[in-house]
């Protein structure tokens, strides 16, 4: 059985990076409320700019505590798992380290899937 390797020279634009990598980016940077972030994306084979709004995200109770959170609303053409997705929300806490508390989305097929961080180390100090 021999294995087929396929590649492929892709046009990128300056400073392209995924979507993981921009997400971390973001996440380095002081982030406020009315704050937008511009970024280019290369994901599912393709190139194209995107970007975040940062909204506040108000206080969220999980199960690590209370917390004061920014919420990040991505703003690309939606590929991949996301593609046709609505209503992308990312919340981080409001402190330095921007920690990602939430995340919801509806997915088609699925529908509505939220992910919440149940375990931090070093721990996460709520408000």
């Amino acid at each position: 059985n021999e294995k087929r390797v396929e590649s492929a020279v892709i046009d990128t634009l300056q400073r392209t990076t995924d979507p993981l990598g921009a997400f971390y980016d973001a996440r380095m940077r002081p982030l406020k409320p009315g704050d937008s972030l511009s970024f280019n994306l290369f994901d599912d084979k393709k190139c194209f700019p995107a970007g975040v709004e940062i909204a506040d995200g108000g206080v969220l109770e999980t199960r690590l505590g209370t917390f004061r959170t920014i919420k990040v609303i991505p703003k690309m053409e939606s590929t991949g798992l996301f593609k046709r997705a609505g209503g992308l929300e990312i919340y981080l806490s409001a402190d330095p380290r921007h920690t990602p508390l939430l995340v919801r989305s509806k997915l088609p097929i699925v529908g509505d899937v939220v992910i919440e961080l149940v375990k931090a180390t070093p721990p996460l100090v709520a408000r």
